[in-house]
């Protein structure tokens, strides 16, 4: 049954709707405050609907609503306005805080009914359409994360195996190479628990704790980009890549959390890393000069991005191709890319051309 709470402190008015509300089939509950409203949302099942008066004393119909859309587990219950007024700016507020809807006073039984229709329509549309999208999402995580950890744990454990299993037999160069598989495997499952891990204190605020503890003023941004590049001159060593870095004269100030800011471009120089072995060219690190601030640009000669793929770049766990094409990585190093420059007042775009290569840029603000 559709349940709907009607907050309405003229007693004669909320029982009228209550009223016409139960006789349509709906389960109803009234408040007549703010106060007991938002008390009844939250501390049963939550209504599917609210519709609610919007000047009432102590806590009006704004506030109400700004609170129900400060919890994650009443945000999106559709809610429905109701006013004796019909001034443009306390709809714009209404509108601005996430109303759905408003109904001027007086109104009939058919605009309250067309307009429930119509909300709890529109409710059912976007719950199916997140429901999809949350389906495909465990999909996607299932795969990636089933390959991603089962891979390089069977290589920890096979390589284990034959070393204990041919210790007495094995030569220093077999044992030095069964070592470094194992490092390897136990670096990628590093590199994703890392990554899970920065998610997770994104998504709980964490990271701006870490962020405001770390950061400073860094007036030798140079520096930072040529150390940042050199942890990774081994591995692009290994995939036969070379890395260079051009640096303008008399870059300005950034405020910087080096540590975060290190990973982020990291997991850029280990995207084109990836994406470069066996091509032509040296990967670019070109940090300058760019507007208010400095622009940082990774650029690679590898094989490129789709036009119509760069959209979907940092969402969580999406890889191009992840079907048609064997890939390290769970998908992440994107995503926590951006969330990381982010917390510098920062962003990421990116330029890309099929078969040519790909850039993408960090831009920071300068400190004035």
């Amino acid at each position: 049954m559709t349940k709907i709470l009607v907050i309405e402190d003229d007693m004669d008015i909320r029982y009228n709707i209550l009223y016409l509300l139960e006789a349509e089939g709906f389960t109803v509950a009234g408040a007549e405050n703010g106060v007991v409203g938002l008390r009844l949302v939250r501390e049963g099942q939550p209504p599917n609907l609210i519709i609610c008066d919007v000047m009432m004393p102590g806590l009006d119909g704004f506030s109400v609503l700004q609170e129900l859309r400060k919890d994650a587990a009443t945000a999106t219950i559709p809610f429905i306005f109701l006013t004796a007024k019909s001034d443009r700016a306390d709809l714009r507020r209404g509108m601005e805080l996430g109303a759905d809807d408003f109904i001027t006073k007086p109104f009939t039984i058919d605009e309250l009914l067309k307009a429930i229709a119509s909300r709890l329509s529109h409710a059912h549309a976007v719950r199916a359409v997140s429901q999809a999208e949350f389906d495909q999402l465990k999909q996607q995580i299932g795969v990636v994360l089933a390959h991603e950890l089962r891979t390089p744990l069977t290589a920890v454990m096979g390589y284990t195996d034959l070393a204990l299993d041919d210790i007495s037999t094995l030569t220093p160069e077999q044992l030095l190479k069964y070592l470094w598989n194992i490092k390897q495997g136990s670096a990628r499952l590093e590199r994703l628990v890392e990554d899970l891990l920065l998610l997770v204190q994104v998504d709980t605020g964490q990271i701006e704790q870490n962020f405001q503890a770390t950061v400073e003023t860094c007036r030798n941004f140079g520096d930072v980009i040529a150390r940042t590049v050199e942890i990774y001159q081994s591995a692009a060593h290994a995939q036969e890549v070379t890395l260079e870095v051009k640096l303008d004269p008399d870059l300005p100030a950034v405020r910087l959390s080096q540590p975060l800011f290190a990973i982020g471009l990291g997991h850029l120089l280990t995207n084109a890393i990836k994406f470069s072995k066996n091509r032509v060219g040296p990967i670019t690190v070109s940090v300058r000069r760019a507007g208010d601030g400095i622009d940082i640009a990774v650029t690679d000669r590898g094989v490129g991005i789709p036009m119509d793929e760069i959209p979907n770049l940092f969402q969580r766990f999406y890889q191009i191709n992840r079907m048609q094409s064997e890939q390290q990585g769970a998908g992440l190093g994107l995503a926590v890319a951006r969330e990381l420059i982010r917390l510098h007042a920062g962003d990421i775009r990116v330029e890309s051309a099929i078969n040519s290569g790909s850039t993408f840029t960090i831009h920071l603000p300068a400190i004035a």
